[in-house]
């Protein structure tokens, strides 16, 4: 009867122990959902065997709508769904695209798994994740990728740009073997202008300038100002026949109207262009843009307002007689 006795006991004292350690459990879960409902940035706490939502405080109803309600799958907040692998998400700390309430923003997405031993063994568990909408940022630093890489005036990629596209247009002749083709090109006296009306002109000049190359240009083509007057465009694909019916093109659309600027006035402007093609072994496109400088040079030697190819820069020069040794 004593054994008994003192069996009862300890089970009545376990008992209670129990039932303790059961009130702790549910106060620390009370504590920790009132947290998680009051903390100002989006969080959710996320199944892992269903990927659906278990716990969501208000912020994350309030940026997602009904589609972060509990039990709704946490996967459908994502832009792309797959970018939710039922783990967690890419704990990378990139922006990835988010379906707001108000559209598509970008958001850092943190993930941590809270599970115990038992999870572990059995693969269950809860992932506590966070949310940071960061579309700001990204617009910010989308902005000052733009101004590092665009010229201000015209919007056409600056020599930063036009140097990297460069390095991908040779890869692409390369890998492709197709023709590769550079022109360069200036504004013929344009200091008339700036000395003229002024450089607000100069600035209007540029412009419609820009405009009119871009007009005259085909799909692939890339064009760039490369500093003051200057321009160049990378022709993908143009056999030296198709160069020169674009750099026409140009210069025709460039000579073909008279700019009308902010007093009304009418400023005529004309370019040359000088024409290269890639070489096949060339490391760069460094050496056909030197040759194109060349042409255009040569077209204002010639008079301005005109097409110049190297090749033909290459037949002068040959044709010219050799002095005497």
């Amino acid at each position: 009867m004593a054994i008994e006795v003192t069996l009862l006991v300890a089970g009545v004292v376990m008992l209670r122990h129990e039932n303790h350690l059961h009130e702790q459990v549910e106060t620390w879960a009370g504590f920790v959902s009132t947290v998680i409902r009051n903390i100002p940035a989006p969080v959710a706490l996320v199944d892992v065997g269903t990927g659906k939502i278990t716990l969501a405080n208000d912020a994350l109803v309030g940026f997602f709508g009904e589609r972060a309600n509990v039990g709704e799958r946490l996967s459908m907040l994502f832009a792309d769904p797959a970018n939710w692998s039922g783990t967690g998400a890419p704990d990378s700390g990139e922006p990835v695209a988010m379906l707001g309430s108000s559209g598509t923003v970008e958001m850092v997405v943190r993930c941590v798994r809270v599970h115990d031993l038992a999870d572990e063994a059995t693969g269950k568990g809860l992932i506590l994740v966070t949310f940071t909408d960061v579309s700001r940022q990204c617009e910010q630093i989308s902005q000052l990728r733009s101004e590092a890489e665009f010229d201000a005036l015209t919007k056409l990629p600056n020599r930063r740009h036009f140097a990297r596209a460069s390095e991908r247009a040779v890869a692409h002749a390369c890998q492709g073997r197709s023709p590769l083709a550079v022109l360069a090109l200036d504004l013929d006296h344009f200091k008339r202008v700036n000395d003229t009306w002024g450089h607000a002109a100069g600035d209007r000049v540029l412009e419609v300038v820009a405009g009119r190359i871009n007009g005259a240009l085909r799909d692939q083509d890339l064009p760039g100002r490369i500093g003051g007057e200057e321009f160049a465009v990378i022709l993908r694909g143009a056999t030296a026949a198709q160069a020169h019916a674009v750099a026409e093109r140009i210069r025709l659309g460039v000579a073909g109207t008279p700019i009308v600027l902010s007093d009304g006035q009418a400023a005529s402007i004309t370019a040359s262009i000088g024409i290269a093609m890639y070489a096949s072994g060339e490391p760069d496109l460094s050496a056909a843009q030197a040759r194109a400088d060349a042409a255009l040079y040569r077209a204002k030697q010639m008079g301005r307002n005109r097409v110049v190819a190297d090749s033909d820069v290459v037949a002068q020069e040959q044709d010219r007689p050799q002095s005497a040794a």
